[in-house]
């Protein structure tokens, strides 16, 4: 597991000191399931990074288009359902009850077109909110598990409950990490929906990382983080002893070049 602290500022680094990490995952699985919308209907809430936000894909992410005639960037969106009937996930012996009034957080993700500068697969994408000033966080105690919809790409890997790292009253962040063999990642242009199943919680604009292998290309265009997503919150109780507030929320967002 990456910490999700390694990548905000030196200042919001001092979350990794600041608490000590709580237990992981209570389902450390991945349950694969079917599509989201045939399962559970019309989302509730909603997030186009690219058409919604001015996000700034890192280099490695996306490529122009020769003459400028515009570029081809990855794409991610974010979509939250709602669990309205009873539902049994089953995954390596494992078992994960959904219960009405649970919701379902969904990132549907398609990387950018091969090409000399950019990235070739993906092998962490990551998504959290930490607060140490009384503010929204995303809160470990709702998570119940996480699975995938990958329409026949290469998921990622389950098994490990650390891979929620929780930093209990100042927030938490949780990964979905493929097998280290580049091969077995998602690669160029494919798309896949990465899930997190969670007790009833209200979508708030979280923070995700999206990382490819180093040594795919030169820099670090191999890293794009401070991606906005939508992620489970809840609101600590005033006067929670805090001085630092999460890095991306203050981060002012680099508009894309237009086309």
């Amino acid at each position: 597991m990456t910490s999700y602290c390694k990548y905000l500022t030196t200042a919001a680094g001092l979350c990794v000191g600041a608490a000590s990490a709580q237990a992981g995952l209570v389902s450390p699985e991945m349950f694969q399931t079917g599509d989201p919308a045939a399962l559970w209907g019309a989302p509730i809430a909603s997030l186009d990074v690219n058409s919604e936000t001015v996000y700034n894909w890192a280099s490695g992410f996306e490529v122009p288009f020769p003459n400028g005639l515009g570029q081809d960037i990855t794409e991610l969106t974010s979509r939250v359902y709602n669990v309205s009937s009873p539902m049994m996930l089953s995954q390596g012996g494992d078992d994960l009850m959904l219960n009405p009034g649970d919701k379902v957080y969904a990132y549907t993700l398609t990387l950018v077109e091969s090409s000399a500068t950019t990235v070739d697969t993906v092998e962490e994408f990551q998504v959290g909110l930490l607060s140490f000033i009384g503010g929204p966080i995303m809160d470990a105690s709702l998570i119940k598990g996480r699975g995938f919809y990958n329409s026949g790409v290469n998921g990622p890997v389950g098994g490990d409950g650390t891979d929620l790292e929780d930093l209990g009253i100042f927030g938490s962040s949780l990964d979905w990490r493929w097998d280290s063999l580049e091969i077995n990642q998602l690669q160029n242009e494919q798309t896949i929906t990465l899930l997190m199943f969670t007790e009833n919680s209200l979508p708030f604009e979280g923070i995700g990382d999206l990382r490819a292998p180093t040594g795919q290309i030169s820099g670090s265009g191999n890293i794009s983080n401070l991606i906005p997503v939508l992620v489970p919150t809840t609101v600590p109780t005033p006067g929670a002893s805090a001085i630092w507030i999460l890095a991306g929320a203050l981060c002012s967002r680099r508009k894309r070049p237009t086309a």
